[in-house]
């Protein structure tokens, strides 16, 4: 919670204050010998008042248009599937089939059934993961849709300690961690 966060400010300032006493770059104070590239994707797709499947597809393109591989949407706010199903099929037709399309649900799920009544309806339009389909407490269900949908799940944003991700992913609950945690 916070004070996890609060906490993780200070070892990261304090990492930081240590790279630039040492006169370096941070990778190569914590020991990186190799500086690769990492792809970015762009982040959108936010529910808005009035924004329809056309316009949300029309975000997603100027995205890829832009040169991203990847693009990231909002799902799960929407209670009604065909809602949802009319959004994504309206990004994934905007963008082609050559960029990823990436689903970020943000916990919206409480049980398996209801992710999997939706994930049935996103399987088709070849989403490359589902993003915290459950509360970060909920490894068994994550690990549990892992099993049953053909879309990678992705968790960790909001997880705090490394000893989390390792239950995480010892149950097998995503295949793609954020590493963005706090751990100090």
């Amino acid at each position: 919670g916070a004070v996890m966060r609060a906490i993780s400010i200070l070892d990261i300032a304090l990492w930081d204050r240590n790279a630039r006493a040492a006169k370096l770059p941070l990778y190569k104070y914590l020991g990186a010998t190799h500086l690769g590239s990492v792809p970015a994707y762009a982040s959108g797709g936010y529910y808005l008042d009035g924004k329809t499947p056309e316009m949300l597809g029309e975000e997603m393109a100027s995205y890829a248009a832009m040169g991203f591989k990847a693009v990231k949407m909002k799902v799960g706010r929407l209670t009604d599937p065909d809602a949802e199903e009319a959004r994504i099929k309206a990004a994934r037709k905007a963008i082609g089939p050559n960029v990823l399309l990436l689903l970020d649900a943000n916990n919206a799920w409480s049980d398996l059934p209801t992710a999997l009544r939706f994930m049935k309806r996103y399987e088709p339009y070849d989403p490359y993961w589902i993003e915290e389909p459950f509360g970060p407490d909920d490894i068994e269900n994550h690990a549990r849709l892992a099993e049953r949908t053909k879309v990678i799940v992705a968790t960790g944003e909001i997880e705090v300690g490394r000893w989390r991700f390792l239950d995480l992913l010892k149950a097998r609950g995503a295949r793609v961690v954020d590493e963005n945690y706090a751990d100090p």
